[in-house]
């Protein structure tokens, strides 16, 4: 009996950290919405969401603390993973290009990167 209802608590428990992490995923997209729908320029949302993407894509393959001897293969995975969003809008970000542009400096990789994922959207 014990046995049970340790294991029905746990799985309570477990359904509602799932259920709070819905919840706020719930409360983003319905803010977002609000947003949109109240909004009579949507520029300005879609200068953050083009950032914010471009800084997402670069921070699931580099850090500024990723030693400089493994930024090309990784840079090229950003150019790549960049040109599944718009493959003629990035199709001269490479690995390379990234490279000749960063100079070994983390911020002005991510700052190319959100200027142009800005640009791609006008």
């Amino acid at each position: 009996q014990g046995k049970v209802e340790s294991y029905f608590f746990d799985l309570r428990k477990t359904l509602y950290e799932y259920d709070l992490v819905l919840s706020k995923q719930r409360e983003s997209l319905y803010n977002t919405r609000r947003e949109v729908l109240t909004s009579g320029d949507m520029t300005p949302l879609m200068v953050r969401c083009s950032e914010e993407l471009a800084d997402k894509i670069l921070e699931a393959h580099i850090t500024p603390k990723t030693p400089k001897k493994l930024w090309l293969p990784l840079l090229a995975r950003v150019g790549n993973t960049m040109r599944q969003y718009g493959p003629s809008a990035f199709k001269d970000i490479t690995g390379k290009r990234l490279m000749e542009i960063g100079q070994g400096d983390y911020e002005k990789v991510r700052s190319y990167l959100r200027f142009r994922a800005v640009e791609a959207y006008f």
